[in-house]
């Protein structure tokens, strides 16, 4: 994957991250799913609320890798143009 496309797909998981609905969303979801498990008496259910608990986080936390993965593809692009800049100047004597 290229640097550009890698730091598109971070800028838009930090959107999706960002965005006022889904950080509601999220808060809702991961509170339901806690109190139900907390309530829950039984062990079969507590087990599968657990598992989606587990699943939840593993989705944002892919969401964060993808969003700091951009940010260092960006970070790596601009050290590259900086470099160019550089060079370019040596180039033309500057």
């Amino acid at each position: 994957m290229s640097l550009g496309t890698e730091m598109q797909r971070g800028q838009q998981a930090q959107a999706v991250l960002d965005n006022p609905v889904y950080q509601d969303a999220y808060k809702k979801l991961e509170e339901a799913l806690t109190r139900t498990w907390r309530e829950s008496r039984d062990k079969d259910e507590r087990e599968e609320l657990h598992r989606l608990l587990r699943t939840l986080d593993k989705v944002q936390g892919y969401m964060s890798g993808l969003m700091r993965s951009g940010e260092i593809a960006e970070g790596k692009l601009r050290q590259k143009q900086t470099l160019r800049q550089r060079a370019g100047r040596i180039v033309s004597g500057a």
